[in-house]
């Protein structure tokens, strides 16, 4: 990928976090997904991938559960509640209805934890 289209998909995950904002959502951005990190982040994160490989690359935005959700899970031998994966199938859902209101284009295909933007609105 040229350091334009790299420059271009950074842009545009800067957008997305900007409208996700605008909505009073707590939004971290990671950059990108190979010199950044998730992993220590809770809530919602966008970020990029410059991948150039069969249109893989773009710009990606997810939920994260917190550590407190997380510690939720049920230990071995306990009956399973399946509130981490109701909660996270939740906010996911939650999440791409969200950009699709503020008009973003969201990519089909299973992606999941994230969501693939695959075009800004008009606005912007």
């Amino acid at each position: 990928m040229s350091p334009e289209e790299e420059g271009n998909l950074q842009e545009l995950a800067q957008a997305v976090a900007a409208d996700l904002r605008f909505i009073g959502l707590k939004v971290e951005e990671a950059g990108d997904c190979f010199t950044g990190s998730v992993n220590l982040i809770e809530g919602f994160v966008v970020y990029y991938d410059p991948s150039s490989q069969d249109d893989e690359g773009g710009v990606f935005a997810r939920w994260k559960p917190s550590a407190g959700l997380l510690d939720t899970v049920p230990k071995e031998g306990e009956p399973d509640t399946n509130q981490l994966y109701k909660s996270i199938n939740a906010m996911y859902e939650a999440l791409r209805k969200i950009l699709e209101a503020a008009g973003w284009q969201v990519a089909e295909g299973d992606y999941e934890p994230a969501i693939k933007i695959s075009r800004k609105p008009k606005h912007i």
